[in-house]
């Protein structure tokens, strides 16, 4: 009896499994390259389908100028079937013209440190809720009631904390705005664990040195959110001292401390009841291409008064309040006529 050819079958076997290893390479490559095609084409489609959510919103916007107090609830397009050619289409377009709260930034536009935003405060308000979040690590005690420089705060080894928030609220008697009948309340909302109570009263104000102290940082609740690398803090302003709508009027104006904030969003309550927000409408719109949609939301302002629109910097109002840099200031000068904002 011959004897295999031991060689002949080492040969084969390695021929074998060097044609297994080549076909799995190939088999990957192609796959990868099928993946990364089809994520190509949906990135381009996606872009597509935004954009097309876009000239929705820009529709909805042009009718809301003509029709200020309109809303709408179902989908169908104002006016046509919301094709725009070339496959491009909005499929749902929604106008909310009874907000009942505001928000700033959100999807990447960040409020940053250098970007103060202001909302008017609405006729019978008595209590505004404040909420933000920023990117952090760990949330501070609630015995921590000083100003860090930034460096230290955002330490990512031992602290990383949210953003602290410098809420101000400016009052002037109703059609009397100039700078002897203005009042300011300022204070920094610290992320703590445990949110304390503060209602300003409309018999004083902290423009005066006298007042700028460590009692103006009140403790806001502060959680991480399931992402573990953002933040979200919550904090309840008091404001019933103030008659707004038949006396008085109002401005709320939030700037970030030590780090940017993602997004703030303010709504206003009468007691326990939510407060429709005047003069303010959102826009909610769907871009369509081939499969792929995209969502737009856009908030307008229904006016022209500068005072009214809620707003990121180049505010209606001057900032007679604190500044901040990497150390912060908390002192400042004012008069009837003048104010001066330099650390004293």
């Amino acid at each position: 009896m011959k004897k295999l050819n031991q060689k002949g079958v080492v040969s084969l076997i390695s021929v074998a499994i060097l044609s297994l290893i080549l076909t799995i390479i190939v088999t990957a490559y192609f796959r990868s390259a099928t993946t990364q095609q089809a994520e190509a084409i949906n990135l381009d489609f996606g872009v597509r389908a935004y954009y097309s959510a876009e000239a929705g919103a820009q529709d909805a916007i042009r009718y809301l100028i003509a029709n200020p107090n309109a809303s709408k609830t179902n989908c169908a397009p104002i006016s046509g079937n919301g094709v725009l050619g070339n496959g491009l289409k909005y499929t749902c377009q929604l106008i909310d013209n009874n907000l009942t709260y505001i928000t700033f930034g959100g999807n990447g536009d960040d409020i940053s440190e250098n970007t103060s935003v202001q909302v008017a405060v609405p006729p019978n308000t008595t209590k505004a809720r404040i909420r933000w979040e920023s990117p952090a690590s760990n949330i501070r005690n609630n015995s921590q009631k000083t100003l860090s420089t930034k460096a230290i705060w955002n330490n990512s080894d031992t602290r990383d904390y949210p953003a602290m928030l410098r809420t101000s609220l400016y009052t002037h008697p109703n059609g009397n705005f100039v700078m002897s009948s203005m009042q300011n309340f300022t204070s920094f909302l610290n992320p703590t664990f445990t949110a304390e109570s503060l209602t300003y009263s409309s018999t004083s104000d902290n423009f005066t040195p006298a007042n700028q102290s460590e009692e103006l940082i009140y403790n806001s609740e502060c959680k991480m959110l399931s992402t573990a690398t953002i933040s979200r803090c919550e904090f309840n302003l008091g404001m019933s001292d103030f008659n707004f709508g038949a006396s008085k009027a109002g401005y709320l104006r939030f700037k970030p401390i030590y780090k940017n904030v993602t997004k703030l969003t303010v709504e206003f309550f009468n007691g326990s009841a939510q407060i429709w927000i005047p003069n303010i409408a959102r826009v909610d719109v769907t871009g369509s291409y081939s499969n792929i949609l995209r969502r737009v939301t856009q908030q307008v302002s229904l006016v022209s008064d500068p005072t009214l629109v809620p707003r990121r910097d180049n505010l209606a109002i001057p900032d007679l309040s604190i500044g901040s840099a990497d150390e912060i200031c908390k002192l400042q000068i004012r008069t009837s006529t003048f104010y001066n904002s330099q650390c004293i």
